[in-house]
């Protein structure tokens, strides 16, 4: 479960005592491997007042894989998460023997879930580059699968 919370280091250091003594009767167990502390000013090196809990740079904060950070940490969110996988998944679909078959497993695979993602979160402008070279290992596979029907 995400939860964001802004406030004075005072203020966050209060919520977290709070959700660690009183949120596992109510089966709330904080991980602090897992949670991130940003300081909204970018100019603040100081270390994160939570033990264990990772420091992450405001130019790079990303919330349910939606990058948040900076353009330039988008772009290269955007092309680590979508393009990788979306050639693996044309590459392997090419080949396939059922058109229908193939284009339906396209249509749910990772790679076209995660594109509409980015397409409904970030920015176009942000990956603009990566939603054209979708599209380019995109469109010949739909070619070949409705040639095929």
């Amino acid at each position: 479960m995400p939860l964001n919370i802004i406030g004075s280091v005072e203020l966050l250091k209060q919520v977290w005592e709070i959700l660690s003594k009183e949120g596992p009767p109510m089966s709330l167990l904080l991980n602090a491997e897992k949670c991130e502390w940003s300081w909204l000013n970018r100019e603040c090196r100081d270390p994160c007042p939570l033990e264990r809990v990772a420091l992450v740079d405001t130019s790079k904060i990303q919330i349910l894989g939606v990058p948040l950070g900076s353009a330039e940490f988008a772009y290269e969110y955007v092309e680590g998460e979508l393009l990788p996988t979306a050639q693996k998944v044309m590459a392997k679909l090419a080949g396939f023997e059922d058109s229908q078959i193939a284009m339906y497993l396209l249509r749910l695979s990772y790679s076209i879930v995660r594109a509409n993602h980015f397409m409904r979160t970030t920015p176009l402008f942000q990956w603009l580059n990566h939603a054209k070279k979708f599209d380019e290992l995109f469109a010949p596979q739909q070619k070949i699968f409705w040639e095929h029907r």
